[in-house]
Formats: structure tokens, sequence, C-alpha cells
């Protein structure tokens, strides 16, 4: 099964595809593959969850840098 966005659309970090393929779902986890387009030997898995995350985001980052670009 695919799914196929149109007009640019995409799922998660912009690769330059469209098209997804679904390799699993659930009620609640969604995982799909798509194909860079500048390089179409690298293959994407972004994961999706209807589940708020639980880790992480409690701890302040800390960092030697003091400007943001």
């Amino acid at each position: 099964m695919q799914i196929e966005f149109v007009n640019g659309g995409f799922m998660s970090y912009y690769v330059g595809s469209s098209s997804y393929e679904i390799l699993s779902k659930s009620e609640d986890l969604l995982n799909v593959r798509t194909y860079d387009k500048a390089d179409p030997d690298l293959a994407w898995h972004p994961k999706f969850s209807s589940k708020p995350s639980t880790g992480g985001g409690e701890e302040n980052l800390e960092t030697i840098y003091t400007t943001s670009v």
C-alpha cells in the first residue's frame, strides 16, 4: 500500500519524495518508507505515533555556544 502526496506535500523531513510505502500500521503506529530524490539508494523509514513521547525533554540543554543562527 502506498501514500502519494500532491503539490509538493511530504511527511517528516523533506527528502524530495512525495511517495511513501506503508510498511506497517496499527492503532497507534504508522511505519513508512520513502527514497531520497537526490540519492535513490538512500531509503528513509519514518515512524509516526499518536501517543505522546515519554522520554527526554526534562533536562535543560547544556551548550558551549552563545548565539543562535
